[in-house]
């Protein structure tokens, strides 16, 4: 067996970001049931926490190009069925996820925020987590950030759900 040398510089996530927990705490019991429809168990992923030398282990026997672990004798290639099983999110009926270029302007409008000058790396797509959980996390993010909205209160209640979801399956499922 040929081990892979040729590794991409992978940047590892060893630990939930704080700020997602606290989050997820923060509107848990105001729209648990409506993430829970869109996520399902994923959500358990918040108390995982990650062997590093097991992901650094297996990163050698990844083969990018197949998009498959390759050991001697047999590979593994993740499918999306399997991970729904793991997930318990059924496929069934569903077109999956497939991705589109939005550029970060894009999205910060579609949640009914205005754009400024300050926000930089948003023109290349990049919104960080901070920025969201300042404007969506607590109750009074709203009130305290209302200036940033051109939405109403209303509006913006209907979005909290969504941008956490957003914000959790872009740093724990798809980085």
């Amino acid at each position: 067996m040929q081990i892979n040398r040729n590794l991409p510089d992978i940047k590892m996530m060893t630990e939930v970001p704080r700020t997602l927990k606290e989050w997820w705490g923060n509107i848990r019991v105001a729209y648990g049931n409506e993430i829970m429809l869109h996520l399902g168990s994923l959500t358990d992923l918040l108390n995982v926490e990650a062997n590093k030398s097991l992901i650094t282990l297996m990163i050698e026997y990844w083969q990018p190009t197949m998009v498959t672990f390759q050991f001697t004798d047999f590979e593994i290639t993740p499918t999306l069925e399997e991970i729904s099983r793991i997930a318990d999110l059924p496929l069934a009926g569903r077109v999956p996820l497939a991705p589109r270029t939005t550029s970060g302007i894009i999205f910060l409008q579609s949640l009914g925020l205005r754009v400024g000058q300050y926000l930089r790396r948003v023109d290349e797509g990049w919104v960080k987590l901070d920025y969201l959980f300042k404007r969506f996390s607590r109750r009074d993010s709203y009130d305290r950030c209302h200036q940033e909205f051109f939405i109403s209160r209303v509006d913006w209640e209907r979005l909290r759900a969504i941008v956490f979801v957003t914000a959790f399956l872009g740093i724990m499922i798809f980085p």
